[in-house]
């Protein structure tokens, strides 16, 4: 990767105003006056050189920040900056829409390089905003490189004193690492990123932090606080006029409704804010409302309709080319087939999932499956089989604490 980026580094003039292709998807990025700039790079100043390159990374950006937002799987928005974009064609920004993993698979090593370039050459906003914008994608694909590029863009945010920036940088490195690290240290670093908001009087800031805080609580299991986390978020949401952020807040109440008991409740608040998903284009937070209303179902014992539901958010999370909501889906599935009865086709799930939670180093998840398929294999009476499964699960759990 190092000997990748580095050469990346040394092309980033000429990275961004290239012809950019994929004939698969019919993308095509021309701007022939940066390109013309490249050419004469050479025979300028510093100053302008280093404007083409702001010009570039603010290509980037633009593009980044219109993918962003279809890998979000919590939160309400991705907090941006005000560092200067360049938009290109809007026929470009409509297909990146409808294909956003593509554009990023494509050009993941470029954003790295072009996030390094901006904390070193700045402006400082710029490589935060890069990080920020890119974050859910890398968290679900390559999760080691964001947090080196986390790492550089914060170093440039604090040497500027930025402070939005410090903050922001905060929400998206909790989100990222939010299935590796315990609760309760999330719990903290919400909890920093919403004082450095309040202290700026970013709304929207503290809403996102808010949002995080109150999840990160409820798998803590101390819902009393989440829920005031939450509740809080969605009455400055609703102030603001924020309608993802106050669906993010709804979505979390409807979460601790199903664990209290109030599938009912959940089912509710979650068909109330499926069309608003919809209308935004956020189809990774379609898919896992729909799952969660999947997972209601199961609670009251509608198990044909959550099947048919967890089905939808497959096809979803397939279409996204989305490993960690697939991952999630097919334990869901998994344990459905187990309820159902249907041991051989719950086994065939599981191994799915076992197999991508192994491909995406995600330890809690390789656990729980385990457990899962201990229990098959008892009740198809290989107890020595079950009798692995279930050490190594027990081994695995105690790795994460």
């Amino acid at each position: 990767m190092r000997q990748r980026t580095k050469r990346c580094r040394r092309a980033l003039p000429g990275a961004p105003h290239r012809a950019f292709e994929r004939a698969n998807e019919g993308w095509i990025h021309r701007d022939r006056s940066l390109i013309e700039a490249r050419a004469k790079a050479e025979e300028a100043s510093k100053a302008e050189r280093r404007e083409v390159v702001a010009r570039a990374l603010g290509g980037w950006l633009a593009l980044a920040e219109a993918a962003g937002p279809a890998f979000m799987e919590c939160g309400g928005q991705i907090l941006h900056g005000k560092a200067k974009r360049w938009r290109g064609e809007p026929e470009l920004f409509a297909r990146l829409a409808a294909q956003p993993a593509t554009w990023f698979e494509s050009e993941r090593v470029n954003l790295l390089a072009g996030i390094g370039q901006a904390s070193r050459a700045g402006p400082a906003e710029l490589a935060w905003d890069l990080a920020v914008s890119s974050a859910w994608f890398f968290q679900m694909v390559a999760y080691q490189d964001w947090r080196e590029a986390h790492e550089l863009a914060d170093a440039a945010a604090r040497a500027a004193g930025d402070t939005r920036g410090r903050a922001a940088l905060l929400v998206a490195l909790a989100w990222v690492v939010f299935d590796r690290t315990p609760p309760a240290e999330l719990a903290k670093l919400f909890a920093q990123a919403r004082e450095l908001f309040e202290r700026i009087g970013d709304d929207p800031g503290t809403v996102e932090a808010l949002l995080g805080e109150g999840e990160a609580w409820r798998l803590t299991s101390r819902l009393e606080q989440a829920l005031a986390c939450l509740e809080r978020a969605q009455a400055v949401a609703v102030r603001t006029g924020a309608a993802a952020q106050e669906a993010a807040a709804v979505f979390g109440v409807a979460m601790l409704d199903r664990e209290q008991g109030r599938a009912d409740r959940a089912l509710e608040r979650l068909e109330g804010i499926l069309p608003v998903w919809r209308d935004l284009g956020r189809r990774r937070w379609e898919a896992l409302t729909v799952r969660v209303m999947a997972l209601a179902l199961v609670d009251q014992g509608e198990l044909s309709a959550a099947e048919a539901r967890l089905e939808q958010a497959l096809a979803l999370a397939r279409e996204l080319r989305d490993r960690q909501v697939r991952l999630m889906l097919l334990v869901d599935l998994g344990e459905l087939r187990y309820q159902q009865g249907q041991l051989g086709a719950a086994r065939t799930v599981l191994d799915q999932a076992l197999r991508s939670a192994r491909e995406l180093g995600l330890t809690y998840e390789r656990a729980r499956i385990l457990q899962t398929v201990a229990e098959l294999h008892a009740a198809e009476g290989e107890l020595g089989e079950a009798l692995r499964s279930l050490t190594e699960a027990v081994r695995l759990f105690r790795l994460v604490g």
